[in-house]
């Protein structure tokens, strides 16, 4: 089984996506505080930083909230996974079973 180092991985996936998405990271700063606000009222922005230094992660509460505001996998953010998100078929596609009971 191949290790995956989630510490490489993730600023730079964090990195390309919030360019894309933002072009800044103050923007995407600003946006994930209005929606998804502290209760004491701090802002991500410190956190961040040592997200995109790689010197830190999130918690699994932030890492499912940051693929909801960036329109991500979570599988996109901690692995290396190309796609920003993948396109699952119906299992009926691949049994060839009915849908309906």
């Amino acid at each position: 089984m191949k290790v995956i180092n989630v510490k490489k991985i993730f600023p730079a996936k964090l990195d390309k996506i919030v360019e894309k998405r933002y072009g800044t990271r103050k923007d995407f700063v600003a946006d994930y505080d209005n929606k998804f606000p502290h209760p004491k009222g701090v802002s991500i922005e410190s956190l961040s930083k040592k997200w995109f230094a790689g010197s830190g992660l999130p918690t699994p509460q932030v890492i499912y909230n940051l693929s909801k505001l960036l329109n991500c996998d979570i599988d996109y953010l901690l692995t290396e996974q190309e796609e920003y998100k993948k396109e699952y078929k119906a299992l009926s596609e691949f049994t060839n079973l009915s849908t309906t009971a």
